[in-house]
This record gives structure tokens, C-alpha cells and sequence, in this order.
């Protein structure tokens, strides 16, 4: 009961955020160009590349054992 207390105030509060962000005229714009010039920098950066794909790779293993856990959990004893 209290996760669902926190997790509707603290989404509650992002959309609030999100919308007034959105009201403001141009603002929108300016985030999304600058974030995606920053983006187009770091996919051309070699050392983000190498970190990328150390990121995958984690990723990779720490999704694995969960989806095997997800898949064998009905299965298993209560």
C-alpha cells in the first residue's frame, strides 16, 4: 500500500513537471535539439563506443539469469 502511495505521488509529480516543461514556448525545442546534438557527439566518440558495449554486455548478463528466473518461477514449489 505505501509503494503504491510513493510511486503515484512521485509519478504525479513527473508528469506535473513533464507538462510544465511542455507549456513553456520553445523550451521543448531547444531541449531536444541540444540533447540530440550531445547524443551525435558521444555515438561518435570511440571510448563510448568501447563503454557501450561493456554496457551491453553487463546488461546482457544481469537480464539473462532474470528472464530464466521469470520463465522457471511458475514451475517451482510455493
Amino acid at each position: 500500500m505505501l509503494y503504491a502511495v510513493v510511486f503515484t505521488t512521485g509519478l504525479f509529480i513527473t508528469i506535473a513537471v513533464i507538462g510544465i516543461i511542455c507549456s513553456l514556448p520553445g523550451l521543448p525545442i531547444v531541449v531536444a535539439g541540444s540533447s540530440t546534438a550531445m547524443v551525435k557527439r558521444l555515438l561518435v566518440s570511440s571510448s563510448w563506443q568501447q563503454g557501450g558495449r561493456v554496457f551491453r554486455r553487463l546488461a546482457g548478463t544481469l537480464i539473462a539469469p532474470l528472464g530464466v528466473y521469470f520463465a522457471v518461477q511458475p514451475f517451482l514449489p510455493a
